[in-house]
This record gives C-alpha cells, structure tokens and sequence, in this order.
C-alpha cells in the first residue's frame, strides 16, 4: 500500500495538482470573454484549449474552476463592474462600484454559472454568490452570509461616505433556483462530471460559442451567446436530425435550427 501511495503521489506532484487546484486561469479567460466581452470567441477558445492541454485530461478534470473567493471581488460585483483588471482594481478606493448587480448584470452572472457547470473541471463556487451576494475585494467580499429564513436590513453603507443606492440585501431565491438547477443537471448527467469537452465552433463577429461533453454513449451540447441580440443557428451537423431536449427548461427542440436568448446559453441532449 505504501509503494502504491508514494507511486501515486507522485504521479500527483509531478502533475502540479497541489499548486494549482484552484483554476484562476480559467477565471481570466471567463471574465474578459463573458463578462468584459474584450476578447473574441477565437481568443477564449484558445485560452481554454490552452489550460487543457497544460493539465491533461486527468488533471483537467479535477481543477477547481472558480470566478470569485475569499481573495477577489465576488462575482456579481465583476459584472457591475466590466473592465477592471480582475485583481489589483477592485476597491472601493479604486472607483470600483459596491452596488448590486441590475437585472441586466443578473443575467451575465447566470451565463458564467452555465459555462462553469457545463465545462471540464469542477465547478468551485464561493459562498453566498447562489444566494446574490456582492462585494469588492477583502474585505467586502467577506460579509456574512445571507439565510433564507432570514430578513436583512437594505445595504447603505459607502466606506468612503459615498452616495450609493439604498440595496435590498436578501436571499435571492431566483438566482438560488438556477444555481440548484445547473447542479442538478451535472450531478444527473455524467456527460457534465467526467465527459471530454470539446470546442466545436466558434464565431467571433456573432459572439458564439459550441462545444461538447462526451461520456460513453452520453452527449451534450453547449451553445454560449455573448451577444445582445438572440441568434440562430444550425445544429444538426453536430447533434444529427433527432430532436433535442433543453435540459434547463426540459422543452423539446425540433433539429437544424436553433434561437439563443441573448447573453444566454443553452445546454441540449
């Protein structure tokens, strides 16, 4: 047993799992593509492939793949505030905004949940970012959880005596619901814990995004539209003339073309 430990720990070691389990390259490429839209699809499929083929496909499989932590803004407030360099800016000192996200920002949120929970690798959420919460860097990103069963007074406190809106500052049931969703999915999915992902298409000037995750006799497609304007696409070159199920909203899709909400996704089996 020892032999095989030593053997296997370094396997590990050799790998770099220890140094870098928390996927902060994954968070650059997400955030400029998803969230700041300053780089083209091309440019955030590259980045991707990239951290697949420094890991391997073992590895791959087990980095944590992360947007926000105990070190960083929390990822609503990225979305407020689109630009900024993902550490070193995010203070309020910094003009960095501590206001909470619009429903706009809501939904760009919700589309780097889909990409998180659909691509290779583990998804890694921080605390309360199910639940809505907001904050800069350290230490607003540290407030106390917000409850379900709990109510909260508004958010109006600026550290700069600032003036900053009144915020309603509760559980967000909404947002905790689709969180819940994307989770059930991959538990029930194996296709999205342990299936190959795969670009298969990526259109910069449409801002779209496809890929792949395969598993045995299970596959699932993810398009990702960064766009404002829903777009249409063909996807039977991929998926074959059977129709399709949208997983997030289980309704059936007929084959060939397909709409994508704008600043959506859609996860199809």
């Amino acid at each position: 047993v020892a032999e095989i430990w030593t053997d296997k720990a370094t396997e590990y070691l050799n790998a770099d799992m220890f140094t870098s389990v928390m996927n902060y390259r994954f968070a650059y490429a997400v955030k400029d593509f998803l969230i700041d839209d300053k780089i083209s699809a091309d440019e955030f499929t590259q980045q991707l492939t990239q951290i697949q083929a420094d890991y391997g496909e073992q590895t791959g499989q087990l980095l944590q793949n992360l947007m926000d932590s105990h070190d960083t803004a929390r990822l609503a407030s990225f979305t407020v505030n689109p630009g900024i360099e993902y550490e070193g800016e995010s203070q309020p000192k910094d003009g960095f905004s501590i206001r909470k996200p619009n429903i706009a920002e809501r939904e760009i949120q919700k589309l780097v949940a889909l990409f998180q929970f659909t691509w290779e690798g583990a998804p890694m959420i921080y605390y309360g970012t199910e639940a809505g919460m907001w904050g800069a860097d350290d230490p607003d990103d540290r407030k106390p959880m917000v409850w379900k069963d709990l109510q909260y007074e508004p958010e109006t406190h600026h550290p700069f005596g600032e003036k900053r809106p009144f915020d309603d500052n509760n559980f967000d049931q909404e947002l905790f619901d689709y969180y819940q969703k994307l989770a059930q999915l991959r538990n029930n999915h194996p296709a999205l814990k342990k299936g190959k992902a795969t670009f298969l298409f990526q259109d910069t000037k449409r801002k779209l995004v496809v890929f792949a995750r395969e598993f045995e006799d299970q596959k699932i497609w993810v398009i990702l539209n960064r766009s404002k304007k829903e777009q249409q696409m063909d996807v039977s070159k991929w998926t074959g003339n059977d129709d399709l199920k949208n997983l997030l909203t289980a309704q059936l899709v007929r084959p060939a073309k397909v709409n994508i909400p704008p600043e959506s996704g859609l996860i199809l089996k």
